[in-house]
């Protein structure tokens, strides 16, 4: 998390300094994509190990703060612009996650130490065993249509989120 959190703040503070339209793609394109997107998977996945019973519901409840943010944070980032201008926003929210979610990367532990989620040792293993079968390599899952439908999903469902962003600015009331 803790590197993912530098993929993230660094994107968008480095998206303060933009002059070229190649820095734009090197640093939200791919510095900030690196970030969101480890960002969430760790989240999803973090969860999916420490709540086996109500792993939905708390994927949910993970995917809502999701959504909290994707609503907030183009709000803050509109009243920013307004006041300060858009290179000083991109600097104030890229600082303001990155010192964030290094501090909660630093929370972060992979499994519960003493959970007792209610799951028998024998349910445990044998769930543990069904997913081991069923997994695929990289380089098996890349060839599989399936992969390339939820990748393409996931593009589509990203970009249609932080477009918002780029429309910020030119929905900015005129003050007289």
């Amino acid at each position: 998390m803790a590197v993912a959190a530098l993929f993230f703040g660094s994107g968008f503070i480095l998206m303060s300094k933009v002059y070229e339209v190649w820095q734009l793609y090197l640093f939200y394109g791919l510095i900030f994509g690196v970030g969101l997107s480890a960002v969430d998977v760790i989240a999803l996945t973090t969860t999916a190990r420490w709540f086996a019973r109500s792993r939905g519901l708390m994927t949910g409840v993970v995917k809502v703060g999701t959504g909290a943010g994707q609503f907030s944070i183009p709000l803050l980032a509109s009243i920013l612009i307004g006041a300060y201008g858009w290179r000083d926003a991109y600097l104030f929210i890229g600082a303001m996650a990155l010192v964030l979610l290094l501090g909660l990367s630093q929370l972060l532990r992979p499994y519960p130490e003493h959970v007792d989620d209610g799951l028998s040792q024998d349910l445990r293993e044998k769930s543990a065993a069904d997913y081991v079968e069923k997994s695929f390599s990289a380089k098996e899952a890349i060839k599989t249509k399936q992969m390339w439908l939820l990748c393409g999903s996931y593009l589509l469902l990203v970009f249609c989120l932080i477009i918002v962003l780029v429309h910020i600015v030119p929905m900015q009331p005129i003050s007289a």
